[in-house]
């Protein structure tokens, strides 16, 4: 949460006054933050990452808003959200804040009627916007001055289909509606969080503060040189809520971003990844076989190669994520695999030899193709090689803004969407001459149908049904 990154509707605002009493006795600071907590709640960048319903805050995000012990006492008083009494110390995950029945229902009562009058959008001092600034906050996440990304206003507006919205929040309160007075439960809070992204979605994109349909982005970037939307964004909305909003619109993405930047990396510094590289050349059979090999879904073997490559334990310890992503049986089947097993190895030896070779500054950081260095610590390789392959994806992102600044309308992390259908080629060659490294565009045209709702609610109730089994 912070003043300078996010946007709120006024009329939440005004929401919260006509029903929390307790609430206009907050300091404006802590009316904001209050209001963003609640605003963010179905973002899943809240999400937490252990508990199921649960969000995540971070206890100096919470003092900063609202002093020390600040939000203990204001939540204790209204009754706001039921926190776990500890944080996940091993896990690095903080305490669990799930809102309580009666919020909830405020919150439901706002967001499925989206249809209200218009009203301005406003900031953490809750003065109405008139006028947006450039798309990318003026310093970064850790207060040092921004400098990589002069994006200028051009990208501080995302035009979106707020009928396709429309479309999709009717059919999602639909079924929403349907699970409550069915008492089944089945796929509701997911239902929920769709429903509120949605919501919020039509409520920034027909706000006065900005021309209709279109919705507000600010973006700030990372230590890596990556650009991050503050509070709800299309970068980090559900799918299906992205792919209404820009319906008609060109996606693009770099095919295997992560795979393939650290393959060429670790080929450069003299290890050749057989397994990634086979990977790479086919890798919808492979996830098959994966799936089929360990007895899990096509989808979870994407996400655990995911989690390997970013440096997810092989050991069956159940808070590890695998084990505690798709259960311990189903981890021991997978980390059996022949092939996984050659992918780890690939990873381990390949991080290996790419951080050994690679040049510090003088005082010992590590830089990477954005020019931004960190503290380079032996004990944490993964969060080194990272850095590494974020700051050649930020690089490639930053190189096609170059070439098509007028066509692109938002950015994603190893993607992002334009208007019309580019030249993916120039794009491609033009990356290699900026980054080093050959990268691959995939692209599509982005369509919607409200039909898909019913795919997505039987897939929710089947991930439901293998959790029951986990448990």
């Amino acid at each position: 949460m912070s003043t300078r990154h996010g946007f709120l509707s006024a009329d939440f605002i005004d929401h919260l006054h006509s029903n929390v009493p307790e609430y206009a006795k907050l300091t404006r600071r802590q009316q904001w933050a209050l209001a963003d907590m609640l605003w963010c709640s179905s973002s899943k960048a809240r999400r937490h990452s252990i508990l199921e319903d649960f969000q995540s805050f971070h206890y100096a995000e919470l003092e900063n808003w609202f002093g020390r012990e600040g939000f203990s006492r204001i939540n204790e008083r209204l009754q706001i959200f039921d926190v776990t009494p500890n944080w996940f110390y091993e896990e690095g995950a903080t305490k669990g804040y799930r809102l309580r029945p009666k919020f909830q229902r405020i919150l439901d009562s706002y967001f499925l009627d989206p249809g209200s009058s218009p009203s301005y959008l406003v900031t953490g001092n809750l003065r109405a916007i008139k006028k947006f600034r450039a798309a990318v906050a003026s310093t970064d996440m850790r207060g040092s001055k921004a400098t990589e990304w002069p994006c200028g206003s051009f990208l501080n507006c995302v035009p979106v289909r707020v009928d396709m919205l429309e479309s999709l929040h009717a059919g999602l309160s639909e079924k929403f509606r349907s699970s409550c007075d069915q008492g089944s439960g089945e796929g509701s809070e997911t239902i929920r969080r769709l429903l509120l992204s949605a919501a919020c979605a039509i409520r920034l994109s027909t706000s006065l503060s900005a021309r209709p349909g279109f919705m507000p982005h600010l973006y700030v970037e990372a230590e890596s040189g990556r650009l991050y939307a503050r509070g709800l964004s299309l970068q980090n909305a559900p799918r299906i809520v992205k792919r209404a909003a820009l319906y008609g619109l060109w996606d693009y993405d770099f095919s295997n971003c992560h795979f393939t930047i650290f393959a060429q990396m670790s080929e450069r510094n003299g290890y050749r990844t057989e397994a990634i590289q086979d990977y790479l050349s086919r890798k919808a059979e492979i996830r098959q076989s994966i799936a089929q090999q360990a007895s899990i879904s096509v989808e979870q073997a994407k996400q655990c190669l995911i989690a390997v490559m970013y440096g997810a334990s092989t050991t069956l310890w159940y808070n590890n994520a695998i084990p505690r992503e798709i259960g311990q049986d189903a981890a021991a089947r997978l980390f059996a695999v022949p092939f996984f097993k050659d992918l780890v190895r690939d990873i381990y030896r390949g991080r290996e030899v790419i951080l050994n070779e690679r040049p510090r500054t003088a005082n010992w950081r590590l830089p990477n193709a954005m020019g931004k260095a960190i503290k380079f610590e032996k004990s944490k390789p993964m969060r080194a090689i990272a850095h590494l392959i974020q700051g050649v994806e930020a690089l490639a992102l930053k190189s096609t803004l170059e070439l098509y600044n007028d066509e692109i309308v938002l950015l994603q992390h190893d993607g992002f969407a334009a208007h019309s259908r580019l030249d993916r080629l120039k794009i491609e060659q033009y990356v290699e001459n900026r980054t080093g490294y050959r990268l691959t565009l995939d692209e599509k045209r982005i369509g919607f149908n409200s039909s898909e709702l019913d795919v997505l609610v039987e897939g929710t109730h089947q991930n439901q049904k293998q959790e029951a089994c986990k448990t």
